[in-house]
C-alpha cells in the first residue's frame, strides 16, 4: 500500500484531494503526501477512520477508503 494514491477530504474546504500513501500501520497511523508536505493522520476507533491536521485544516479518510493490501503469495 506504501505509494498508492488515495482521495483524502478536508473537510474545512469541502474538496477531496490525491495523496500519495508513505506510512501506514493498521489502525494506528496513516502518514500521507501531498506535493512536499507531509501529513500525519491517527486512528479515531469511534469512527473508524484517519484524521489529521495542517495548517489549521482537517484532514479525513475513512478506513474503508483505503486500498486493500495484498497478501503475500505462498505455496
Amino acid at each position: 500500500m506504501i505509494d498508492a494514491l488515495v482521495k483524502v477530504h478536508c473537510t474545512d474546504a469541502g474538496k477531496s484531494f490525491d495523496m500519495h500513501v508513505i506510512g501506514y500501520k493498521p489502525k494506528a497511523l496513516l502518514e500521507v503526501a501531498f506535493q512536499t508536505v507531509k501529513i500525519r493522520l491517527q486512528y479515531m476507533e469511534r469512527t473508524r477512520a484517519f484524521a489529521g491536521s495542517l495548517g489549521g485544516r482537517e484532514f479525513v479518510i475513512r478506513e474503508e477508503e483505503l486500498p486493500q493490501e495484498r497478501k503475500e503469495f505462498r505455496r
